[in-house]
């Protein structure tokens, strides 16, 4: 974890080490590899590795760079009928840093998912419940959580150029080593698609959701904890409106924009400080969405080339206005005008992927090259950044 004031914390949450919990995942990995081989027919199988290099690992100021690679694994099993399914999978995740081994973590996730087909056109019912929990090495230990999240959603086909979507999720997330970040969360949207003959696609969303933290302004019991800076006493409520176009240009070419606004009604967030009353970076898990509101717009160019590859290029920008946290001086003292933090985000990327046909009885081997680069422009002078990330993936379903 890291503060604000002194860079990489030095603090120790817990004597095992990260180590230790490695074989946990790789026996995981060979079991399951081997209850799939003998049950092909009825199993699916799916290898990803990512591995790339950030010029600023950690989103701030510092800019310290890293090269990390993320292998995931993905066993599933379907139940199907003419007009339902069911599948159960379980999905395993590894990353692991060069040069800032704590931040290593695994995680792990199970669930279900099913559909229910109805009526002669193409309404359908989607439902899901998946359990997940992340490891982390000692310096992160703070950021281990275990999640339950369960869904349902509905498409209608109103015409055959208007779908309608609506859905609900409720999840509830724990933090064990920081409880008093443990919360209910609810979220509900309306979708309406539109399919026009001259290749546009209009996409119309709202979204509602809520934030209820499962303990009322309580201290950690381990008193060696940062503190907690409660920004707000209560819930949190949020909208966010969406509009998508996308205009096919010919066979090969697509482009697409977005504009959404979130909103919030009410801000009750909480963050962490360091010894010093800087608040610790929230390049991971304390950046709350709750906690600000503002715009965005994104942009996006898609290409078909030679040899079957596809080109993506996207661009986007951002506004961040802080609701109820404060911006602070690289020593973390807050300025005397007791202004309110404001980020300005832009990003570019670039993607070509590839899919390689390696033997006639396999799928394809996809192949992704990414790069992208960012700026965020802050008034608190802790995350004026910059950060580039180039990087290869390869995803093969067996």
């Amino acid at each position: 974890m890291q503060a604000k004031k002194n860079g990489i914390s030095t603090m120790k949450i817990r004597p095992e080490p990260f180590a230790k919990t490695l074989p946990i995942l790789f026996a995981a990995g060979a079991i399951l590899l081997g209850l799939a081989t003998p049950l092909w027919a009825q199993f699916g199988l799916s290898l990803q590795n990512e591995s790339g290099y950030s010029s600023n690992a950690f989103a701030n100021y510092y800019a310290l760079p890293d090269y990390f690679s993320s292998s995931q694994i993905t066993v599933h099993h379907d139940w199907l009928e003419s007009s339902s399914g069911l599948r159960f999978y379980y999905q395993g995740e590894l990353t692991l840093f060069e040069q800032y081994h704590d931040r290593n973590s695994h995680t792990h996730e199970a669930g279900f998912n099913g559909y229910k087909n109805w009526g002669a056109s193409e309404n359908q019912l989607d439902w899901g419940i998946r359990f997940s929990k992340s490891f982390y090495g000692d310096l992160y230990r703070w950021y281990e959580q275990e999640q339950t999240t369960s869904y349902a959603q509905i498409k209608i086909v109103a015409a055959p150029s208007w779908f309608l979507y609506t859905g609900i999720s409720l999840s509830y997330r724990n933090y064990p080593l920081l409880q008093p970040f443990a919360h209910f969360r609810t979220f509900g949207f309306v979708r309406s698609s539109w399919f026009l003959d001259s290749g546009t696609t209009f996409i119309l969303e709202t979204n509602l959701q809520q934030k209820i933290y499962s303990q009322e302004n309580q201290a950690m019991a381990d008193t060696s904890a940062p503190e907690i800076i409660y920004a707000e006493a209560g819930n949190s409520l949020q909208g966010l409106l969406s509009l998508r176009a996308a205009q096919s240009l010919s066979a090969n070419i697509g482009i697409s924009a977005e504009y959404r606004v979130r909103h919030n009604w009410n801000s009750a967030t909480r963050y962490l400080a360091s010894s010093e009353g800087g608040y610790f970076s929230d390049e991971d898990v304390f950046d709350d969405v709750f906690a600000h509101h503002g715009q965005s717009v994104m942009a996006t160019y898609r290409q078909r080339l030679l040899w079957q590859m596809q080109l993506s290029i996207n661009g986007r920008w951002d506004e961040k206005n802080y609701d109820e946290r404060l911006a602070a001086d690289l020593a973390g003292e807050i300025f005397p005008d007791a202004q309110l933090r404001s980020d300005e985000r832009r990003t570019a990327w670039l993607q070509i992927e590839k899919r390689l046909k390696l033997k006639s009885n396999l799928n394809p081997l996809k192949v992704t090259v990414t790069f992208s680069w960012l700026k965020n422009q802050s008034n608190d002078p802790f995350y004026n950044y910059k950060s580039s990330y180039w990087g290869m993936s390869l995803s093969q379903a067996l």
